[in-house]
């Protein structure tokens, strides 16, 4: 028999692993989700080194399927010193090691989870801290907190809805018109920990 005390501990743990993105209670995939394991093999929504078109292709069918774009976000991946981006469990298309280092890159956030076309060679939805510590994050970064801080302190965060992120690229809307938000990658909590 398990008394309420111990009860209300575990539940408290799994509240708080859940908070983290390190599992998920009986997670109902999304449309969003759905969609985009549908067509992570499909060659004319996915082009190797087009993670820009890929967004906006993932996006536009999903307006064609009547979801609702202001409940996804696409974000924009920059170093502010045009260094580069290291990004670690990258898609590969010949098998070698997928380890990349990128000037930019652009990924979908749909809820807490991030999509992307180019984390791994199997659709994988990931949870967003999950994401950012698997794909960005080297394991010198992981073994010292300071060379973490160090390496992701230029890299930006540039965050449109999926509504203003088409009419940027389809409307030729000004960016400065758009809803956007920028955010430093330090500042997110979401690595280095």
């Amino acid at each position: 028999m398990i008394d309420s005390g111990s009860m209300k501990t575990g539940i408290s743990i799994a509240i708080f692993l859940i908070t983290l993105g390190g599992m998920s209670p009986a997670h109902a995939q999304t449309a969003w989700e759905q969609l985009f394991q549908s067509t992570f093999y499909n060659e004319s929504v996915y082009g190797e080194g087009q993670c820009t078109f890929n967004v906006l292709r993932y996006l536009r069918l999903a307006r064609s399927k009547g979801l609702d774009l202001r409940k996804v976000q696409a974000i924009e991946i920059t170093d502010n010193l045009h260094d580069f981006i290291y990004a670690k469990n990258s898609r590969s298309s010949n098998g070698m090691d997928p380890t990349s280092n990128w000037y930019h890159h652009v990924i979908l956030k749909a809820g807490n989870t991030i999509l992307d076309y180019d984390f791994t060679n199997r659709p994988t939805p990931a949870p967003v801290p999950v994401y950012f510590n698997s794909m960005l994050r080297s394991e010198r970064m992981k073994a010292d907190r300071q060379r973490c801080l160090h390496e992701i302190r230029n890299i930006k965060l540039t965050i449109y809805s999926g509504t203003d992120y088409l009419r940027y690229y389809d409307d030729k809307v000004r960016a400065s018109s758009l809803n956007r938000q920028e955010i430093m990658l330090k500042d997110t909590g979401w690595m280095c920990q």
